[in-house]
């Protein structure tokens, strides 16, 4: 989920990590193009190797060779010989999620298929997104590969605790998108976002000479909790990537925070 130009503005930062959703939600024909454009302007210093390119596979997308299909497609738009990480966007089609798409297969049919690009050297790791603790302990059970990421809804709203701390025991990396709040939309008849607005998160930040959005992502590395922030703003990138190495957060902070889970009313 990029925009073209700033996806690797965050390269001065020292990484660039290009995500793109499924591929009816976002165009990854023009990640490609601006992938190969800036690994030829940049040919020498910076290698396809200094990127991280993830991509998700929809479930309506889910089979044998449905699966393998849309991966090599993915390949072919993106422009590289490879991925470092695909993820099972969701374990199943719900609402109008598939539409009248009726899927080749489920998702163990998928993530039998990432095994085996992930055996010809064809993605570097594979993982899953939105599955709850009931899908990951069957997934555990039937993976060759074990799942080495578990990409879920993270804030300090709503913070998946039994879910993270499940995976994190199996050895799987959870990590968190949404993590500034992005799920809840705007609330309240001034429409403010409940995460970047909420007085204990604005008071600890104001403490530490720091903004909100650092001191969040600051809290989900101390879990050891991967996060990957959405901008196209590249003084917000450097925040986000260079500043929540500069400060650490007491126990009191994580305690404050650990008890903002849940609170927030829709």
């Amino acid at each position: 989920m990029i925009a073209l130009n700033s996806c690797f503005k965050a390269h001065v930062c020292g990484v660039a990590h290009a995500r793109v959703q499924a591929r009816e939600w976002y165009r990854e024909d023009l990640v490609g193009a601006a992938l190969e454009a800036w690994l030829k302007d940049n040919a020498g210093s910076s290698p396809r190797e200094s990127l991280f390119l993830t991509t998700k596979i929809h479930p309506r997308d889910f089979g044998p060779t449905t699966t393998l299909d849309v991966f090599i497609n993915s390949l072919m738009d993106l422009r590289t010989t490879y991925l470092d990480l695909v993820l099972l966007h969701y374990p199943y089609c719900w609402g109008n999620l598939c539409g009248s798409i009726q899927p080749e297969g489920n998702w163990r049919d998928a993530w039998k298929a990432l095994e085996e690009l992930h055996a010809a050297g064809k993605v570097r790791a594979i993982g899953v997104s939105n599955f709850n603790i009931a899908e990951m302990r069957k997934l555990l059970d039937m993976a060759e590969v074990t799942p080495q990421v578990l990409q879920i809804h993270i804030d300090p709203l709503a913070q998946n605790r039994q879910v993270m701390k499940m995976a994190q025991e199996e050895g799987v990396q959870v990590e968190a998108y949404s993590a500034l709040g992005t799920q809840w939309g705007r609330v309240g008849p001034d429409h403010h976002n409940p995460v970047l607005s909420h007085p204990v998160l604005q008071e600890i930040a104001r403490e530490l000479n720091r903004t909100v959005a650092q001191v969040v992502l600051r809290w989900l590395l101390h879990l050891n909790v991967a996060v990957i922030p959405r901008s196209t703003n590249p003084e917000h990138q450097r925040e986000a990537l260079l500043g929540v190495k500069e400060f650490e957060l007491q126990p009191r902070h994580m305690t404050a925070i650990s008890e903002l889970d849940g609170t927030q009313v829709i």
